[in-house]
């Protein structure tokens, strides 16, 4: 990639403070830089705690030798400002939730819109990436012809220390997601039942 590019960015139309898409942007970002490119992260929605270390899409000039990769898990109003960047560009896809599982209607404009959106990312990037055989299933419908699957990347760093200092081994499950029925946490409830028989004292 370093032959063909000298700037790899990224966008996400929004961000937060410990989010997954920005912690992975960031992530990204970071190795990108230490592998000698120029890469930065812009975004639509930025938070006050994020200004430095990510820039208004407006800002960016998008250079011809520039390659963007674009997250994507929602609708949004920047789409036809980054369709007219005369870059290519590489589609990373975190799955939209389905609208009929939301009784707000400006969320399910936004996820039909997210979806539409989706199809015309298809025709524009060169390839795309998903975090899941789901999603990149998703992809494939949407019109994607070549994705490969890349779960999402975190940076664990912050947490080395907490560990270091735990004692033994326990039990505590973890689950971060939405409660909604795509979420599946009915198959968490029925692997800790087999955990709990199998493995409890």
């Amino acid at each position: 990639m370093s032959d063909q590019f000298a700037e790899v960015h990224q966008f996400h139309s929004g961000t937060a403070a410990g989010d997954a898409i920005t912690s992975q942007m960031l992530v990204i970002r970071d190795r990108l830089r230490r592998s000698g490119l120029r890469s930065d992260v812009f975004a639509e929605h930025i938070p006050d705690t994020l200004r430095n270390d990510i820039w208004p899409i407006d800002e960016w000039r998008h250079p011809a030798d520039a390659l963007l990769i674009v997250h994507h898990s929602m609708g949004h109003t920047a789409f036809d400002q980054l369709m007219n960047f005369a870059v290519p560009m590489v589609t990373v896809f975190h799955s939209i939730t389905p609208a009929h599982f939301f009784e707000d209607a400006g969320l399910r404009h936004f996820i039909r819109v997210g979806f539409d959106q989706l199809r015309h990312l298809a025709h524009r990037s060169l390839f795309g990436i998903a975090d899941s055989n789901h999603n990149r299933q998703q992809m494939y419908d949407a019109g994607f012809e070549s994705v490969s699957v890349m779960p999402v990347k975190t940076d664990y760093t912050d947490f080395r220390e907490v560990r270091a200092h735990r004692g033994a081994v326990d039990d505590d499950w973890l689950f971060v997601g939405r409660v909604v029925p795509n979420k599946r946490q009915l198959e968490l409830v029925r692997a800790f039942a087999v955990f709990a028989r199998r493995f409890s004292t």
